[in-house]
């Protein structure tokens, strides 16, 4: 998908970036709140310790995945709420006696890298925009 999106020859890099429209948002939104509940309930009957955040994170990874492919700008905040509510779990399961940190740091760095790809992504959005080139 993102090779047949590429902003021109001369840039093969450089993908066009898309965003979703204000009722795709609230159609994502209210699916996602659906899906989580639903696998949340699910998760729930199996005894899982915090079973709607981890369903949470399961639906939006799904939900990030197709904004991904489909170049969507709101695919960065999805894995920046990924990232936060699982960064929350593993806070407390360190707390609750877990010992692995360095899981907690891996997610600390997916967040920091959300965070630098949505800045870039809104960056290269505008100036794609307003028809500037836009370059490493």
């Amino acid at each position: 998908m993102w090779r047949k999106n590429r902003l021109s020859e001369k840039q093969q890099n450089d993908v066009k970036i898309a965003v979703l429209s204000q009722t795709a948002r609230i159609g994502w939104g209210v699916l996602c709140v659906i899906a989580t509940l639903s696998c949340g309930f699910i998760l729930q009957q199996m005894g899982g310790a915090l079973p709607f955040i981890d369903s949470l994170t399961a639906v939006l990874s799904i939900v990030a995945m197709i904004f991904m492919v489909k170049r969507l700008i709101e695919q960065w905040i999805v894995w920046i709420i990924i990232d936060l509510f699982t960064i929350y779990m593993w806070v407390v399961a360190f707390l609750a006696g877990g010992n692995d940190i360095s899981v907690l740091v891996m997610w600390s760095a997916y967040l920091v890298n959300a965070i630098y790809g949505l800045v870039n992504w809104i960056r290269q959005y505008r100036a794609q925009k307003e028809g500037h080139v836009w370059g490493p």
